[in-house]
């Protein structure tokens, strides 16, 4: 359930003066904006981006025409420090949003849920015209793109917009804001969105295996990984030679050059083989009710014979498991090797495809076993979980027990979850995209899986396919010479950095904690980030849908990884914990901390008494009027404040 209705609802009319032929307003990028979309009442005439070092964000702004508009283009002014130094123009791009169109919506979603009624044009496709017209009465959206690399100075750049048109030219001001940090060069998530390679080549008219199939290729490898993708689907190894004497003679050429083509690109921590068996579909059920799985046979060339011969599991894929989990060691890969049973196991299958995953453990035990599960009750069998975000929520006690045994938990979601979970259907508000990894690091899931990143249509740009919710197929769209991006893969990129601002504060803060000693083991070094994720995000189907609150979630994670580690050190534990919903009766809110020696305590403005070791204890009320527990610490003519919100609520829902 969305707790904002999204922003395109808010937006007032304005009607400019007759003479104005358009106008600029800047539009956060969160907001899907129509060819409807009025300018706003309370329009912006400023960007402003907020991003840490190493950091993609995007921005954007709208043009509202007057009369026709022709030869629209856009140019990007210098970005100045005020220190002097220009960001490289290279790491800032724009590009027009472009449009497709919505015969139906995501089915079984209340219409509030949706940002708008099909069918209908909605904005997704980052396109690449660099002029266009724009018909009088029309809203444009500009969508920007700023890359600020590791070692980029920090502090406020200023810069502008100019666009140019057959009526004149207008430009609007930029401000972009550096945090004095950089994201980690690591990725604390694993993101796989299955791609169809064929579907690749068939776009771009390059035969599969081609040089110019390769640069190709390349292009959509370095798109992956720029957008954090890091799992990469591998075929299994082929030819395979069956010997006379039985065993098999396998070409590993093709895997391996696939393989070290994407850790080339950086888009490769995880290897992700396909699926090994299938449901033998039962007289009396249907394939969800169907019980056995049966392994795949493999095919093989025959070293007498010359012929293709088929092998059963025992004499093939039993043997081919064994050589390819003695030949993963040797490239030393064995660590990062994943291998599917069979998509989507339910209830019924467990048994069986427990059995088929004991036939991997023992013929490939470094082989780590991974699925989108429709079920529970694997156990030990089944090394990575991915169970569909509906079923985490609603079975969520299991899956949760699970996780806290060792078990590697994912998520994923497909065609479903609908209504009202998050997920990245085109007639969705676009933050859910961006806030489904915000239930990673709420639920502690170690990675995301997504079936379509590829999955085109014939005409991806006119039929988004109306046999699944609109956007389920795909995320990117077949450019002129490689991928083209859309508002929805920019989100998934700007979620799975927010991820890293929770990390990173966590990180921190256990280095604080060794700072301080033994004395802050009580200290949950996650804890602070749990209670800015709960801020926007308070439940699977709970979460705030509008922009401002992410944003103002965003800036308070920067602000503390900032200041976490700032002298006078301190850290600050309350019970319950900051962003809960509290009820009057009164609110007594404990408070406990631990800062460096030598420094003072106070607690509401009151002074409060710190322990030799650093520690202190000490309450607080809060109310409506005064919902935050202020702590402030000095030493040596330095101090710092730690504030803690608490959403007062009233009486019974």
């Amino acid at each position: 359930m969305l707790l904002m209705l999204p922003l395109l609802s808010v937006i007032m009319s304005y009607a400019p003066p007759n003479d104005i032929p358009f106008q600029l307003w800047a539009v956060d990028s969160l907001v899907k904006v129509f060819p409807d979309t009025p300018s706003a009442s309370a329009k912006s005439d400023l960007i402003e981006i907020n991003c840490a070092q190493n950091e993609y964000q995007s921005a954007q702004f709208a043009i509202t025409a007057q009369r026709q508009l022709e030869n629209v283009t856009v140019k990007i002014g210098k970005m100045t420090h005020e220190s002097g130094y220009i960001l490289p123009p290279e790491n800032i791009s724009w590009n027009f949003v472009g449009y497709v169109p919505l015969k139906q919506n995501t089915y079984n979603t209340p219409d509030y849920e949706l940002i708008r009624k099909a069918p209908a044009d909605f904005p997704d496709p980052l396109i690449e015209d660099r002029s266009i017209t724009i018909e009088s009465g029309k809203t444009q959206p500009v969508w920007l793109n700023t890359y600020v690399p590791e070692d980029t100075p920090s502090g406020k750049y200023s810069g502008n917009i100019i666009v140019n048109t057959s009526a004149g030219e207008q430009s609007i001001m930029v401000s972009l804001n550096v945090y004095p940090f950089s994201l980690p060069q690591e990725r604390h998530l694993f993101v796989t969105l299955w791609f169809d390679a064929n579907l690749i080549a068939k776009f771009h008219n390059v035969e599969k295996g081609s040089a110019k199939y390769w640069e190709v290729m390349e292009k959509y490898a370095k798109n992956m990984a720029e957008h954090r993708q890091n799992v990469v689907e591998t075929p299994f190894p082929s030819p395979i030679i069956l010997k006379k004497d039985g065993s098999l003679d396998i070409d590993y050429t093709s895997m391996d050059k696939w393989i070290e083509f994407f850790e080339k690109a950086n888009a490769c921590e995880r290897i992700e083989f396909p699926a090994i068996a299938h449901t033998i579909q039962e007289e009396g059920c249907d394939w969800w009710s169907s019980s056995q799985l049966a392994m795949n046979d493999i095919s093989a060339k025959d070293q007498e014979t010359g012929e293709t011969v088929r092998l059963s599991p025992d004499k093939g894929l039993a043997l081919m498991l064994a050589d390819l989990d003695k030949h993963l060691q040797e490239k030393g890969w064995q660590d990062k090797a994943m291998v599917h049973i069979s998509d989507e196991p339910t209830i019924y299958k467990v048994e069986s495809y427990c059995e088929i995953a004991d036939f991997i453990h023992q013929n490939a035990p470094h082989l780590k076993i991974i699925e989108a599960i429709e079920t529970t009750g694997f156990g030990k069998c089944l090394d990575v979980w991915v169970p569909k975000l509906s079923h985490l929520a609603n079975w969520y006690d299991e899956y949760e027990a699970q996780r806290k045994s060792g078990t590697e938990m994912w998520f994923y979601t497909c065609c479903h979850p609908y209504g009202g979970f998050m997920n990245r259907f085109i007639d969705f508000p676009l933050i859910e995209t961006r806030l489904l990894f915000w239930l990673n690091w709420k639920y502690r899931l170690d990675g995301y899986l997504h079936w379509g990143l590829n999955r085109w249509t014939e005409n991806p740009f006119n039929d988004v396919g109306d046999d699944l919710p609109p956007g389920d197929r795909y995320v990117i769209y077949p450019g002129t010479d490689g991928p083209m991006n859309s508002i929805r893969w920019e989100a998934s990129r700007e979620g799975l950095q927010d991820y890293e601002y929770f990390w990173l504060l966590a990180e921190k803060t256990k280095e604080v904690k060794k700072k301080l000693g033994d004395v802050a083991d009580f200290i949950d070094e996650n804890q602070r980030s749990d209670e800015i994720c709960r801020s926007v995000v308070y439940s699977f189907t709970k979460y705030k849908t509008e922009a401002q609150k992410l944003r103002d979630a965003l800036k308070l994670l920067a602000q503390e990884i900032t200041d976490v580690d700032r002298s006078p050190l301190v850290l600050v534990n309350t019970t319950p914990q900051a962003e809960t919903e509290v009820v009057p009766g009164p609110i007594l809110i404990l408070v406990r901390g631990v800062a460096e020696k030598g420094a003072t305590i106070k607690i509401q403005g009151v002074e409060t008494k710190i322990k030799s070791n650093g520690t202190f204890a000490g309450h607080a009320f809060v109310s409506e009027k005064s919902p935050d527990v202020t702590v402030e610490v000095k030493m040596e003519g330095k101090k710092k404040q730690v504030i803690r919100y608490f959403n007062v609520k009233f009486g019974k829902e």
